[in-house]
């Protein structure tokens, strides 16, 4: 659906579209398969504080927006 590599998710790249994405699949790590924020840190290598931050930010930017049922649909099939 976002059409993004999943390669650039575990860069350091901080163009704000693809850190928005980072941010998303921060998120949904977190809501939806449960893992906490040490957990996915060490996913990415980051710092806890960076996911929990990430994860706010996509409540306050609303980026999950319309996309958010989609989202939700491809993760309960």
């Amino acid at each position: 659906y976002f059409d993004i590599d999943p390669a650039v998710l575990n860069s350091s790249n901080k163009q704000t579209e693809i850190a928005h994405m980072r941010f998303i699949a921060y998120y949904l790590l977190h809501k939806h398969y449960s893992l906490t924020h040490t957990q996915i840190a060490a996913l990415y290598n980051k710092d806890h504080a960076t996911i929990a931050h990430g994860i706010d930010r996509v409540h306050e930017l609303n980026l999950l927006g319309e996309a958010s049922d989609i989202v939700i649909h491809y993760l309960s099939v």
